[in-house]
């Protein structure tokens, strides 16, 4: 690794700019092999846990990120060799990666967490509601048009919905508004105190009360043309 530097937070930030290493932060379906060993010791068979996969796979990729200088060795017990990041956060210029633009970074990054997020939506409701159809159509006042999914027949059926005891905690909304600058910073400001407030709420994996794993993504942008 070039450059480590400390952080107010105390974190250490690893600026990497060569290969292979360029290459592995950049690519999500490796990323998510080392993202265990960020902040946190761990010995392969943990680490291969929590990224969901075998231990001879976690091992291979244990020994390249080693030899990439991502991950270091921090102390044997014995056998149980354990490994850490070697800083607890990474960056990489822009220009040493292999994207066309920072679009595509954000479009590669994203899309397992949309894919995600698309699957657990559609099984619990689906899973509620039985038969779906597909709407298209634009509300007054709208600038664009909506595509979204409803029970089969329910030509007025609505998210709100949703909000029945019974149903699934489930909501997607894509819409584009037409606000003042003033509202677009109020609405911000809401959005991130809603995920400080439910962020902090986050219930360990041990818990004795009736809980789920969810994935919440919050997305605010101006809408350009074209």
């Amino acid at each position: 690794m070039k450059h480590v530097f400390s952080s107010q937070s105390g974190r250490t930030w690893g600026l990497i700019e060569a290969e292979p290493a360029v290459t592995m932060l950049s690519d999500p379906d490796t990323l998510r092999y080392l993202s265990p060993f960020l902040g946190r010791t761990l010995t392969v068979t943990q680490a291969g846990r929590l990224a969901g996969a075998r231990t001879d796979t976690m091992m291979y990729r244990t020994e390249r990120f080693l030899e990439a200088g991502l991950l270091i060795e921090v102390h044997t017990d014995g056998r149980r060799r354990q490994y850490r990041a070697a800083a607890d956060r990474f960056a990489l210029p822009f220009e040493a990666t292999r994207f066309e633009s920072l679009v595509e970074v954000l479009l590669r990054h994203t899309d397992d967490a949309r894919q995600k997020f698309a699957r657990g939506l559609v099984a619990s409701m689906a899973g509620e509601q039985g038969g779906w159809m597909l709407r298209i159509h634009r509300d007054n006042g709208r600038d664009l048009h909506s595509v979204d999914a409803a029970p089969m027949g329910d030509f007025d059926w609505t998210m709100k919905q949703m909000l029945a005891p019974d149903s699934p905690a489930t909501w997607l909304t894509v819409q584009a508004l037409r606000l003042a600058d003033r509202q677009a910073k109020e609405l911000q400001h809401e959005l991130l105190a809603l995920w400080d407030r439910y962020q902090n709420l986050n219930l360990p994996e041990d818990t004795a009360e009736s809980h789920a794993k969810f994935t919440l993504q919050l997305h605010l942008a101006p809408l350009m043309p074209g």
